[in-house]
């Protein structure tokens, strides 16, 4: 943050009523570009990185319900945008519904894109094969270390683009 301002990392494809596509985890808002460019027509499509990923600046402070819809509600204000519909792809899904429980006069519609997910098991063998041994070392890790070992394993789990 910087003052009282989040900056916001956007693309925006189309012209017409507003859409806010809210990608998954790990990507970058242009993961929407096929949706934003279907829709470029009767549409104006903002293709938003997420809090922390991307470009898009994190969300100091304690994270719940209310800080996540407040920190879309402040992109909105700032494109002044009254209503919209949201797009929301896996954890932003989860985002979108954030913002729908807190602002719902500000939703015209909620699209979820596999938002919902399984209980996920605490050695998740079928989703990460081997991998998954180390599963429980790292949640212990940054349960013990904190920010500083997740710091260090970055470099390591980052997705390359």
């Amino acid at each position: 943050m910087k003052g009282d301002t989040v900056k916001y990392s956007v693309e925006t494809i189309g012209e017409g009523d507003p859409v806010i596509f809210l990608p998954a985890g790990g990507f970058k808002g242009n993961e929407g570009l096929i949706i934003a460019d279907y829709l470029k027509d009767s549409f104006k499509t903002y293709l938003l990185d997420l809090p922390g990923y991307g470009a898009s600046e994190g969300i100091q402070g304690r994270i719940n319900t209310q800080a996540v819809a407040d920190w879309l509600k402040g992109f909105l204000d700032e494109a002044d945008i009254a209503c919209v519909t949201l797009i929301g792809h896996s954890i932003g899904g989860a985002l979108a519904l954030m913002f729908a429980l807190h602002y719902p006069d500000r939703v015209n519609r909620l699209i979820l894109l596999d938002q919902g997910h399984k209980k996920f098991p605490n050695i998740p063998f079928a989703e990460f094969g081997k991998f998954a041994l180390l599963l429980p070392l790292l949640n212990l890790g940054v349960s013990l270390i904190k920010r500083p070992l997740l710091i260090r394993l970055l470099p390591f789990l980052r997705h390359q683009q």
